[in-house]
């Protein structure tokens, strides 16, 4: 059976999901498993992807895949947009960045619908040619807490605006929802065929998506929330984008 006949014969989207790389505990791969649950909930078949992997292997899984999900993590490098890191920047290894950077690049030239969540949504910005501010508090004009450090067992959360035609966040039915907060960075300069679809109260921008193309960021973490019907309302209509892309592609 040929590739392409046997992707039209799935029921369910595969997407595809980048994984984070710990190199303080000997080179561990791992992921938390609400975004694996998450998409699966949303009627998905979640893959996850190793940051071993080569653009050969990436081009590869893109053939099969329906859709990409690209996870939070540590901070991507200010140099990527010419700034120098703040004291605050905390980096994530260069394998998993360099990854990250060719499995976006992939998917956006392609066209595969691509969903990112914290550092995925600053990475989209990155791909297309965006900056980010390397620090919140420092950049950003009464700027709200964004981040609970020191202490990553807390939570914090702040009302967000919804642009109501935003492709992604336009299912949650409302113009504003409470979104929790983890990030000390976010979008600064957008990137090319990119527009905002949420901000924060003091003007953070907490949502992106493609002008053109079925790319979607938000700021905060909707897989932590897993028992919120409407926070988990967004793998949902993610999924659903991925299943009509495939039949126009199909």
């Amino acid at each position: 059976m040929s590739t392409q006949s046997s992707k039209n014969s799935k029921t369910k989207p595969v997407i595809l999901v980048n994984t984070d790389y710990i190199e303080e505990k000997g080179e561990t791969v791992q992921i938390s498993a609400n975004y694996p649950q998450s998409l699966k909930k949303a009627g998905a078949i979640p893959v996850l992807v190793s940051p071993y992997l080569n653009k050969s292997d990436i081009l590869t899984l893109l053939e099969m895949a329906d859709g990409v999900l690209l996870i939070g993590g540590r901070d991507y490098d200010p140099g990527l947009w010419g700034e120098p890191p703040h004291e605050r920047t905390m980096l994530i290894p260069k394998l998993r960045q360099d990854f990250d950077i060719l499995l976006t690049k992939c998917a956006m030239e392609r066209g595969i619908p691509t969903f990112g969540i914290c550092g995925g949504h600053q990475l989209i910005n990155i791909v297309a040619g965006g900056s980010l501010f390397t620090h919140i508090e420092a950049q950003v004009t009464n700027a709200l807490r964004h981040s609970p450090f020191p202490d990553f067992t807390k939570t914090i959360f702040h009302p967000v605006t919804i642009d109501p035609t935003s492709r992604l966040l336009s299912i949650i039915g409302d113009t504003t929802m409470t979104v929790n907060s983890y990030h000390h960075q976010s979008v600064r300069g957008l990137g090319r065929g990119l527009r905002v679809t949420a901000t924060a109260p003091d003007g953070v921008i907490e949502g992106i998506e493609g002008v053109n193309a079925l790319v979607f960021g938000v700021q905060w973490h909707p897989e932590k929330e897993i028992q919120d019907a409407v926070q988990q309302k967004l793998f949902k209509q993610f999924v659903a984008i991925c299943m009509e892309d495939r039949g126009k592609r199909n």
